[in-house]
């Protein structure tokens, strides 16, 4: 399984954490393991990834019990989809969100984030198109003649 490409475990009542196994599957482009009963420090799980940083474009890791504080995702410069809604996420989002930009969908509801949410988190999402904050206690501070990097198709703010 060295050079699987696409893995998606979603919806297979999944328990516990991530196997280690996950570390060597460095050819990774996309990984789904939604709404599943994974239960884990998302730092411990993004550090397992980490061979696949050059590679994955897909990360799909909702409707989970992930925990913890969301970790540096710098490395994932390919990331075209991030979704990490329905968890147990805290603290905030790292400024160094904006250096995905390759980023097209970037999905965080449902969980409990508390950052107060600047054009700096924004800088470089050019190809942005699906933002979803709902449901979390974020704070928006942007200035009003900021001109977004992006276009947005949607955007999910209720509750915030």
């Amino acid at each position: 399984m060295l050079s699987l490409v696409t893995l998606d475990l979603s919806e297979n009542q999944l328990e516990g954490g991530i196997p280690k196994g996950f570390q060597n599957l460095c050819s990774l482009e996309s990984l789904a393991l939604r709404s599943n009963q994974l239960f884990e420090n998302i730092q411990n799980f993004i550090k397992t990834l980490s061979c696949v940083e050059n590679t994955l474009e897909t990360l799909e890791l909702n409707v989970n019990q992930f925990w913890g504080s969301l970790p540096n995702l710098k490395p994932f410069s390919k990331l075209r989809m991030l979704d990490l809604g329905w968890n147990q996420l805290n603290g905030s989002v790292p400024e160094s969100a904006e250096q995905l930009s390759s980023l097209e969908g970037l999905y965080l509801s449902n969980n409990s984030l508390t950052s107060v949410i600047t054009e700096s988190h924004f800088l470089n999402l050019s190809r942005l198109k699906i933002l979803i904050l709902s449901s979390n206690r974020f704070s928006i501070n942007l200035s009003s003649d900021w001109n977004p990097p992006f276009q947005l198709d949607w955007l999910d703010m209720f509750y915030c």
